[in-house]
């Protein structure tokens, strides 16, 4: 039997067990160039569920991408420690518009904010831009295809050759180039 655990939280244990991730960072920087070319503050935020690895990644390279075209940037970052709480998500996005941010790295999905105070917001894991097409600028997708097909390869490889199961101790993760994730714009 394989075992398959995904994303932060997760140890590689090897043997019949694989540890897929998803790494997102490459989309977040492209969606902080928008960020850092639309902001009229400076400021910018991100809200997002809890402080972990995979969360930190997307973060990061959002506000490396902004700062890359834009060195004058500030950041404003919230967990809301939850992984869907529409109520405290609003809420940590209303503080961070009253702190001054006008682009908001939406981890948690809470797009009212966005739209109640006229700000942008960019989405994660999934295209939002039907939400609110009027203030999301960007979303970034992620795609387990690659992760999937790779279990899969793995699988066989070890049934056709008669042998043990040779899972990894280190996360599995592809890039933007190999489809792991992706960034749709706004028109």
């Amino acid at each position: 039997t394989l075992f398959v655990v995904a994303g932060s939280g997760n140890k590689g244990l090897g043997k019949n067990q694989m540890w897929v991730y998803m790494r997102a960072h490459e989309a977040a920087y492209l969606q902080g160039v928008v960020a850092g070319l639309t902001t009229k503050t400076n400021t910018l935020g991100a809200v997002a569920s809890f402080p972990a690895d995979d969360v930190y990644d997307a973060i990061n390279g959002y506000m490396l991408g902004a700062k890359s075209v834009n060195a004058n940037i500030k950041k404003k970052v919230s967990f809301i420690e939850s992984w869907y709480d529409p109520q405290k998500a609003k809420e940590a996005s209303n503080a961070q518009f009253s702190a001054g941010a006008d682009n908001i790295l939406m981890i948690s999905a809470a797009f009212e904010s966005c739209s109640e105070n006229k700000i942008f917001c960019h989405g994660y894991y999934k295209d939002w831009l039907s939400t609110a097409p009027d203030t999301i600028m960007t979303s970034l997708t992620i795609s387990w295809l690659p992760h999937v097909k790779w279990v899969i390869d793995e699988w066989v490889k070890a049934k056709s050759a008669g042998k043990p199961f040779n899972g990894n101790k280190q996360p599995k993760w592809f890039s933007m180039k190999e489809g792991g994730s992706d960034v749709v714009f706004s028109e």
